[in-house]
């Protein structure tokens, strides 16, 4: 299968830029969502199938520019843009009108669309002025994170679930040595960021279209720009 063998090496090579890059930079590596727009600049992370990408192309169509939908850095305080591609459903793109630049089919998963990121719409290094913890419910809801909810994030940051990293635990044996010092480093980057950021949970409507509106007025009465 053409798509499922792209799909395996994309992953390989993006898991062993990213390594490169951590060892280098010494930055911490998350799944998320980084959103910069004129009602205020956020970062949510969610699991796979969490909305992230959704909400990118809402905020691209509404002035907003991105970091990544997928894959961000940060250094415990600034993040760091690491655009790749937007990937969407089919009534995705049909919901904001967008016409695939490539589709491909997953082996397990439903087809996806392709999107890449324009210039213009691709943010600078920022300070977040908060992280949402996400997940999708059945309607849209914002509460000040609790310490479980710290917690979790501690734990699967520091781990990497959720990316391409996560193998580096399992199948880079040659690397056995450098693994504890990786593990250290993004343990004490994730308190880095939970000390100094505001961490929220944020509770997306399925495949809602209304998700970034209610967002942005949120953000609108919460933050001063």
């Amino acid at each position: 299968d053409p798509h499922h063998t792209y799909e395996i090496a994309w992953t390989f090579l993006i898991s062993m830029i990213c390594e490169k890059i951590e060892k280098k930079q010494h930055w911490l590596r998350i799944h998320a969502l980084g959103l910069s727009h004129p009602q205020g600049r956020v970062v949510y992370l969610a699991p796979s199938g969490g909305g992230k990408s959704f909400l990118a192309a809402q905020a691209m169509q509404n002035q907003g520019r991105i970091l990544s939908d997928e894959i961000l850095w940060t250094d415990g305080k600034r993040f760091y843009p690491f655009p790749l591609r937007i990937a969407l459903k089919n009534d995705s793109c049909e919901k904001l009108k967008l016409t695939s630049e490539r589709k491909f089919s997953r082996k397990f998963f439903e087809s996806k669309n392709l999107f890449s990121f324009e210039s213009h719409s691709i943010s600078p290094a920022m300070e977040t002025q908060i992280v949402f913890l996400g997940s999708q419910g059945r309607n849209f809801s914002l509460k000040p994170a609790d310490i479980i909810d710290r917690l979790q994030f501690y734990w699967l940051a520091s781990l990497g679930l959720g990316l391409p990293q996560m193998r580096e635990f399992m199948i880079r044996g040659e690397n056995l040595l450098w693994l504890p010092r990786l593990f250290l480093r993004r343990l004490f980057l994730s308190l880095k960021l939970l000390h100094s950021t505001p961490f929220w949970t944020l509770s997306l409507e399925k495949n809602s279209s209304r998700n970034f509106e209610k967002l942005m007025y949120w953000m609108k009465n919460s933050f001063k720009i």
